[in-house]
């Protein structure tokens, strides 16, 4: 009996839930609000739950970016590695955008003195 994750995000990977994906959300926030209280910076609450709600996103757009990769390759893991972990693009997939969304986000406070 699963009592958490049971409705799937989207057919392009079956293992991701709209529960799963909310509690990552939960999480980026959290986390981007603690960073910025310990960091000092961003100094406002709205650009860290910004910022955390675009590291999500960048995080899952990028995962299912690279199953879509792996579904049109037809392949279950991008590499062998790393036994039983899908292989390396597995683990760094959620990398791919979020460096690049991350960096845009900075750069953009700083241009308005944030």
């Amino acid at each position: 009996m699963q009592a958490f994750g049971r409705t799937p995000l989207t057919n392009i990977s079956p293992k991701k839930t709209w529960e799963g994906a909310i509690a990552g959300l939960g999480g980026c926030i959290f986390t981007t609000v603690l960073l910025s209280k310990v960091l000092c910076w961003p100094r406002s609450l709205l650009s860290a739950v910004g910022f955390g709600f675009l590291i999500f996103i960048g995080s899952l757009f990028g995962d299912l970016v690279e199953s879509v990769i792996k579904r049109d390759a037809g392949v279950k893991d991008s590499g062998s590695l790393i036994p039983g972990h899908g292989g390396i693009l597995d683990r760094v997939d959620s990398y791919l955008f979020t460096g690049a969304l991350a960096y845009s986000f900075v750069k953009t406070l700083r241009l308005f003195g944030v």
